[in-house]
């Protein structure tokens, strides 16, 4: 089925070319290190605990939210409101965290099929190496997936861009 979360993280990259944003490292975006590891980073790196770029695949670095400002400058398109099916069906989707509408082993299913499930208890490691079993043998897999942001990592903490964090309860 694929890494859907992976799918996410790549739309926001492709968004981002579409907002006039280069690679980090190249064009306009020159100034900007691509082993930072922000969204428009040309490839991925596997990551390191505790490393600075651990949480930066979540957020844009400032080189591409400058090409967004220079592309958007003075453009209507995106501050039009549209007109929205039902508030009550939209606040279904915009409510929730993904993490919390997909518990780690329903994140596990999608990444690599539906017999695949977690490798153990949540864990503030859960936020950066998001570890599945293979479907077909139920061994537990290395693989460099990211828990979805929301994703419990212990009581009541949750992912939060790479970190495990308390979650605020208000």
């Amino acid at each position: 089925m694929g890494d859907f979360f992976s799918t996410v993280t790549n739309a926001a990259h492709e968004l981002g070319h579409n907002l006039g944003a280069f690679h980090d490292g190249e064009g306009d975006a020159k100034a900007c290190n691509p082993d930072d590891q922000f969204i428009m980073a040309p490839d991925d790196k596997e990551f390191i605990e505790n490393e600075l770029y651990s949480r930066n695949p979540w957020l844009f670095s400032n080189c591409s939210i400058e090409s967004f400002k220079k592309t958007l400058q003075n453009k209507t398109c995106v501050t039009n409101k549209g007109v929205f099916f039902n508030n009550g069906e939209w606040m279904r989707y915009v409510t929730k965290e993904p993490g919390e509408a997909y518990y780690v082993n329903e994140q596990c299913a999608l990444i690599n099929g539906p017999n695949s499930k977690s490798c153990g208890a949540a864990s503030p490691k859960t936020c950066l190496f998001m570890k599945c079993t293979d479907p077909n043998t139920g061994k537990c897999m290395s693989a460099n997936f990211r828990a979805a942001r929301g994703t419990t990592c212990g009581m009541y903490m949750w992912c939060i861009e790479g970190m495990c964090v308390a979650k605020d309860f208000k």
